[in-house]
């Protein structure tokens, strides 16, 4: 019983790790995606 509560807090820490890694690295892609297109159209 403790070893799987502790197997499922474990894969839910490791859940929330991915997702938060996932979050972070779109919010960077997409900063990076963005800037480039806002320089382009200021020039125009």
């Amino acid at each position: 019983m403790l070893r799987q509560k502790i197997q499922i807090s474990y894969w839910g820490w490791e859940t929330v790790n991915y997702l938060g890694f996932a979050a972070k690295s779109w919010l960077v892609g997409a900063g990076v995606w963005c800037e480039p297109q806002r320089q382009e159209g200021h020039k125009d």
